[in-house]
């Protein structure tokens, strides 16, 4: 009978069908490429839909009970068939379509898996139960009735099983080639009838799976002989190709000398059509693994796509010029980790050095070919920019570089970088403080930016003259300095921040009696200084009053009428040192004023 190699890469009204799998998904009658008709024996298109009992999806293993219990409905290695017909009489006949975009770029056979169970009344063929198969264009109409068609009707003489007047084919492939149907869309039919009588029974089981328009080998290395493989399915003729009439076998597979050059030639035809087919070809030399991958990032943290390029070689170096990749494949990835997948993406959990592997290998990894390669995964945070390879980066992200060495890749870095910036350090304060006898030793208040505290940071204060003292505050990011005697200082403040980032600034300050004078002839006094809740200001004929913090900002503006005595509240005032000009008939006299609660 007839065996249907098949394997194309299917996009069906945006469906995709993997070819790991069957690469006809039939599972779901009712999806928009699988059209069901159901009528007679005359006409088996009668009616469209799907008719109970005689479009069935098995998914369950079992033995069919007309074979005595022989078929199993389920061919191996699958997980489900598709039943076409019952065992119920009356001239009925059923169809199933599938519409199929042809793209030979990936395959381009088309496997028929079927199981035939019909009773042999003995009428005249064209009356007999039958399953038919045949490929159309969409409209329905034949593409080549000689070579892609095929009728099995019960006929006890074809050596099918019986029991009793029931005949059952076991499950058989049957071939067809479509490769020259590239980028079409072909419509195939298959059909079951019961006798045109009505007396007798007809189904079938089927699957549609793919195949490979090529010869293939079981064996490699260096050993004696080779087995070639043709696809399953059809008819076959081995030879070499400069002696085509000396056969070397009829079976699907050859075993012959290895090593040489020379070329085996298949001619492969379809079952009981010797007219239609085509010729394959191979050289029949060794055949080596040779491991070989690529690289690339993915933007995501640790994350790299590992790309299978192993490929078969004749000498173990170069190419054999096929263009496929080795059968077997085995990743390690150095953390443990392991992937079969034909090029793998991988998740490192944790930075660090791994050295990962790929192993390529033939015939269940009968022989093997390894490649290694070292992966740096860095998490890295620093301040400002970073430099690396000769590239300055300045934002943060997820990098990825590779390093190649005479042409093979050598290391891949995968770089998460956060990139901080160091804080905007200012201290705010005076650079001229006064000291008088009334407020001795002179006590101020400075800060820094309250950018560092987004950070945060740890905040360090440091003072040039010894004779000052710098005492801590409860805000971190301030500073209380006692200045005990005249001069000059440098107080510097140095903040180390849990970003990473440092940051320094400083700041001249000099300790004198300037802007803190008395006026001898129009004293001004403050009572209650260092102040809680209230202060009072003494003077003649004081016509304003101007108070400032230590950032220099005015807190308060209070005008008078040339009064001597002023009470001022001050339990909004926070705690620290203010200025205070105060204008009198005779000039501006600058004060200082200490808030301690």
């Amino acid at each position: 009978m007839k065996r249907l190699i098949f394997t194309l890469f299917l996009i069906l009204s945006g469906y995709f069908l993997s070819a790991q799998e069957n690469c006809i998904d039939l599972s779901n009658l009712n999806a928009p490429y699988i059209h069901c008709r159901y009528g007679s024996f005359w006409n088996p298109d009668m009616f469209t839909g799907i008719a109970y009992n005689r479009h069935t999806v098995i998914t369950h293993q079992g033995s069919d009970y007309n074979t005595n219990n022989g078929l199993q409905m389920i061919p191996p290695g699958e997980s489900y068939s598709i039943r076409l017909g019952n065992d119920i009489t009356g001239a009925e006949a059923e169809s199933i379509s599938v519409d199929i975009t042809v793209d030979t770029t990936n395959f381009d056979l088309l496997i028929l898996k079927y199981a035939a169970v019909m009773e042999d009344p003995n009428h005249t063929p064209p009356e007999q139960p039958r399953f038919t198969f045949d490929i159309l264009d969409v409209n329905n109409i034949p593409l080549d009735e000689d070579c892609l068609s095929a009728d099995f009707i019960a006929n006890a003489s074809l050596g099918w099983n019986t029991n009793g007047g029931i005949l059952w084919k076991d499950w058989t492939n049957v071939g067809v080639d479509i490769s020259d149907f590239h980028g079409q869309t072909i419509r195939v039919k298959l059909t079951t009838y019961d006798c045109s009588q009505s007396g007798h029974f007809g189904y079938a089981y089927f699957l549609l799976s793919c195949g490979h328009k090529h010869i293939t080998t079981e064996v490699c290395g260096d050993v004696s002989e080779y087995t070639y493989s043709a696809p399953d399915g059809f008819a076959y003729n081995w030879h070499w190709k400069n002696d085509p009439y000396n056969v070397l076998s009829y079976q699907r597979n050859v075993t012959v000398p290895a090593g040489g050059n020379q070329i085996l030639e298949c001619h492969v035809s379809f079952l009981e059509k010797p007219n239609c087919g085509f010729d394959l070809t191979t050289t029949t030399e060794l055949r080596y693994p040779k491991s070989s991958f690529s690289t690339s990032g993915t933007g995501y943290t640790h994350s790299i796509d590992f790309i299978n390029q192993s490929f078969i070689s004749n000498d173990g170096i170069t190419p054999d010029g096929s263009g496929d990749l080795c059968d077997d494949v085995m990743w390690y990835f150095g953390d443990g980790s392991s992937s079969m997948a034909t090029s793998p993406t991988h998740v490192y959990a944790n930075p660090g050095l791994y050295l990962t592997q790929m192993i390529s290998g033939l015939n269940g990894f009968e022989c093997t070919d390894t490649t290694f390669c070292y992966v740096h995964i860095i998490d890295t945070t620093i301040c400002g920019s970073f430099v690396w390879n000769d590239s300055i980066y300045e934002t943060s992200g997820v990098y990825y570089q590779r390093f190649m060495n005479d042409n093979t890749l050598d290391s891949i870095i995968n770089l998460n970088l956060t990139i901080n910036n160091s804080p905007d350090l200012e201290i705010h304060g005076l650079t001229q403080i006064a000291i008088s006898t009334d407020l001795w030793p002179g006590i101020y208040n400075y800060c820094i930016a309250d950018s560092v505290e987004l950070q945060p940071c740890t905040v360090t204060w440091e003072c040039s003259n010894p004779d000052w003292i710098v005492l801590p505050s409860d805000n971190p990011y301030w500073f209380k300095l006692i200045a005990n005697t005249l001069g000059t200082a440098t107080l510097t403040a140095v903040a180390d921040c849990q970003s990473g980032c440092n940051a320094t600034a400083s700041i001249e300050i000099q300790a004198s009696y300037i802007g803190v004078d008395e006026i001898d002839d129009n004293p001004v006094s403050i009572y209650l200084n260092p102040a809680s809740d209230r202060l009072i200001i003494k003077g003649e004929q004081l016509k304003q009053i101007i108070i400032y913090n230590c950032y220099g900002q005015t807190i308060n503006v209070i005008p008078m009428n040339l009064e001597d005595e002023i009470s001022i509240e001050t339990e909004n005032m926070d705690n620290g040192l203010y200025f205070a000009d105060i204008l009198t008939t005779k000039g501006i006299i600058t004060k200082r004023i200490l808030i301690s609660k």
